[in-house]
């Protein structure tokens, strides 16, 4: 029978692999958000600018809701920039890593030594997962602002033509 020690350590790889990757997935769509929002301010702040600058400035409604809209994209931006910032992650202290190699411990069994392992595997999962946890909230905000730029940006387009 084999020992069911190596059953939980493989699946505490498996989520290890699997945090880090959603941590990699969160960075790409950190940068997207960034790249995305800062593009678009400029071109539509440079556009309504350079397009009529009479125009905005006598429509009252579309020079607001264009400002708004840039705003959002530069909210989106800046939550995007704190988004993809990385946090401090538990991670196994010097001292331990130095245990482990240490006459003491380097003679510990297999099963010893694996859990030890394990132990610090799930640490880091744990530390992984709350920083994951909270830069999806802060980049879901970024979402709801992009968003609401555009829903700006379409106001705009409208009371362009409407007005």
């Amino acid at each position: 029978m084999s020992n069911p020690g190596n059953i939980y350590f493989d699946f505490i790889e498996q989520e290890l692999t699997a945090e880090r990757a959603r941590m990699s997935s969160l960075d790409s769509r950190s940068a997207s958000i960034v790249a995305s929002s800062v593009t678009l301010a400029g071109l539509i702040g440079i556009g309504g600018a350079l397009a009529s600058p009479g125009v905005i400035r006598q429509n009252v409604v579309s020079s607001i809701l264009l400002t708004c809209a840039i705003g959002a994209f530069v909210c989106a931006s800046l939550l995007g920039i704190l988004s993809g910032r990385r946090r401090l992650l538990k991670a196994i202290s010097d001292e331990t890593l130095k245990d482990m190699i240490s006459d003491q411990h380097w003679t510990d069994s297999e099963e010893l030594a694996q859990r030890a392992v394990a132990f610090v595997k799930v640490q880091t999962i744990c530390s992984i997962r709350a920083s994951n946890a909270n830069r999806g909230k802060i980049l879901t905000a970024a979402l709801i602002a992009q968003i609401a730029a555009l829903a700006l940006v379409a106001s705009y387009a409208s009371a362009r033509i409407l007005l």
